[in-house]
């Protein structure tokens, strides 16, 4: 999960969008983020912006908030660790359309925008009845894009329950959740959302309240500094988690115990957590957490109540039996192996920690130590939070990769800093459209040459096996054309073609008396690594199709995809102004720079 204010902002005054378009993968923190907190102020308190000059909130620099609000801080360049804000109200909790009136102990942001959230004290809210301080609630914004886009926070939208605390705790006394991250995977966040169908199968990744007492979950034994994984393994009728199957995910006591011994990582209550990147693969990732007291070996200095730290390193506490993968649970592992975590040295019984061998002298002989790095990402004194009413009690990641204020989920392409602008000789010429009535008979011909994003080849794109897609959206960003274009080899009247060197993709449709994807008649994927690494040329035409466009659409931006938009095998440019014009009869725009 990511973000920022970039160049790419000027991209939301109004669009054309051209996406080819792939599933996104998890990518690591680029820039310094966009961060949500919530506060513990009961009464109310009031931050400024760190840049502040009159500082009162009747100059628009300060907000005043209590404890059931979120802010938004929008950082202040883009360097980590973040000592910059501007703060935005994000969510008002207090306003009709919400109606909570406790503190939010646990928040996390889905790429689509809805929240996952904790309450400090148990909620009565509409379509769940009692959301108790053990649950997890899932809260879905009446228009999730109104803080990126509108600087306004979220006064309405509609509360589920995601996952009920009292039956996925059966086996101790149930105890809240103080930090919580979804584990994005297997395509699991396509059910964020509230509907028929939908069945929440994110694993739950998280630290409780309190360690476990005798029984442990599912046999599991933990301190209150140790996260936890929740595979969720039972659902409700509403696609409610109601059991898990428990995994100790990062032994946060035992970080670097190889090489600095046991007990000398986190020993303090793990507060609040958000990933940026998690390999499944290596069990290793990029964790965002605010802890409690102290300062293990090798921290930075840092608050506790006010600051944010970045953990670069591994998870889980076991190894994979026979291949040796890392895992913290079987789940991890391939089909028919188990996760070895440790054994005791008394009894050879399994263990993941010390708690989970009974008896005098019976200790855990773990199989892996997590191990990593520990940075700064967020100075919360810098900033300028100061006093115990204004300690971070939760926070939550922005997921927006480009800082485009366009959410991962939402976004057609992840294009950090404008570095796959589409810059060479970009030209865009729509026909037929706006005074021209006649229906379907629209052209369309967009044409440009860009850099792929470091790291990228072009010998990794396959576009018949993956196929494309093309997007048309409004000044707005409403979509007004989407259209996909099909994977397939071309079999004499539709499909794709290669060339011997695999350096040029085209796709045509021959079908009449109209092409079968809304007139997209050719599209052209070149190579053009010669002229500059990296560098690919686009084309696309289409012909009879729909591509309604009026003069309060432009100044116009194209975005184009030919591999994984998160992976930046896209481009994106924004003609100004004066690179876009009609005709005198209004029914042609043409774009170039």
């Amino acid at each position: 999960m990511v973000p920022r204010i970039s160049p790419r902002h000027r991209f939301l005054a109004g669009a054309l969008v051209l996406l080819l378009w792939f599933p996104a993968v998890a990518t690591a923190l680029d820039i310094a983020p966009k961060i949500v907190i919530s506060i513990a102020s009961g009464s109310g308190t009031t931050i400024c912006n760190t840049d502040c000059t009159t500082c009162t909130v009747a100059s628009g620099e300060c907000i005043d908030t209590v404890q059931n609000q979120l802010l938004m801080c929008r950082p202040i360049g883009t360097a980590l660790p973040i000592t910059g804000c501007h703060w935005q109200l994000f969510f008002d909790g207090s306003a009709p359309g919400i109606n909570l009136t406790n503190q939010l102990r646990a928040i996390d942001i889905a790429p689509n925008g809805n929240l996952t959230v904790v309450s400090l004290n148990d909620e009565n809210l509409p379509g769940v009845g009692t959301l108790t301080k053990k649950d997890i609630g899932l809260f879905v914004p009446d228009d999730v894009t109104l803080p990126y886009q509108s600087n306004l926070p979220y006064t309405s939208g509609t509360f589920a329950m995601y996952l009920n605390g009292d039956l996925t705790q059966q086996d101790e006394t149930t105890k809240p959740w103080d930090a919580l991250e979804l584990l994005l995977q297997g395509g699991c966040e396509a059910d964020l959302r509230i509907g028929s169908g939908v069945q929440y199968s994110c694993p739950v990744i998280g630290s409780l309240t309190q360690g476990s007492g005798s029984n442990g979950l599912g046999g599991l034994h933990f301190r209150n500094e140790d996260l936890l994984r929740c595979t969720p393994s039972g659902f409700g009728t509403n696609g409610t988690i109601e059991a898990c199957n428990y995994s100790l995910f990062l032994d946060a006591s035992n970080i670097n115990a190889g090489t600095q011994g046991e007990g000398q990582g986190i020993g303090t209550d793990i507060e609040a957590i958000d990933f940026l990147a998690f390999d499944p693969a290596t069990m290793s990732g990029q964790m965002v957490f605010k802890k409690g007291s102290g300062n293990p070996p090798g921290f930075p200095a840092h608050d506790p109540k006010f600051d944010l730290l970045l953990y670069d390193g591994t998870f889980g506490a076991g190894v994979c039996d026979p291949s040796g993968n890392p895992c913290a649970g079987d789940e991890d592992c391939p089909s028919g192996e188990t996760c070895d975590t440790g054994t005791c040295t008394l009894d050879s019984a399994p263990c993941a920690s010390e708690l989970d061998c009974s008896g005098s002298g019976n200790t855990c002989n773990i199989s892996r130590y997590p191990a990593g790095t520990v940075t700064k990402l967020f100075d919360g004194v810098a900033v300028g939070l100061s006093g115990f009413s204004q300690k971070i009690e939760a926070f939550a990641i922005v997921p927006d990769v480009d800082a485009d204020d366009i959410l991962d989920g939402l976004d057609n392409c992840s294009n950090p800093s404008g570095q796959q602008d589409l810059t060479i000789k970009p030209k865009l010429t729509i026909k037929k459209i706006n005074t021209d009535t006649i229906p379907d008979n629209d052209v369309l011909v967009l044409k440009g040459e860009f850099l792929l994003a470091p790291g990228e080849d072009f010998m990794n794109l396959d576009l018949i096996t993956t196929g494309a897609r093309v997007v048309v959206e409004s000044a707005g960003g409403t979509t007004l054309t989407d259209v996909t274009i099909p994977p397939g080899t071309f079999d004499g009247t539709v499909g794709w073609k290669v060339n011997g060197a695999a350096t040029k993709f085209t796709f045509t449709d021959k079908t009449k008396p109209v092409a079968t994807n809304n007139g997209i008649i050719k599209v052209i994927v070149q190579d053009r690594s010669k002229k500059a690494p990296g560098q690919v040329k686009v084309k696309v035409k289409g012909k009879n199709g729909s591509y309604p466009l009026t003069p309060a659409d432009v100044p116009v931006r194209v975005v184009v995809g030919i591999g994984d938009p998160a992976a930046g095998e896209c481009t994106e440019t924004a003609f100004a102004p004066l690179d876009c014009k009609f005709n005198g009869k209004q029914n042609t725009l043409k774009c170039k720079q």
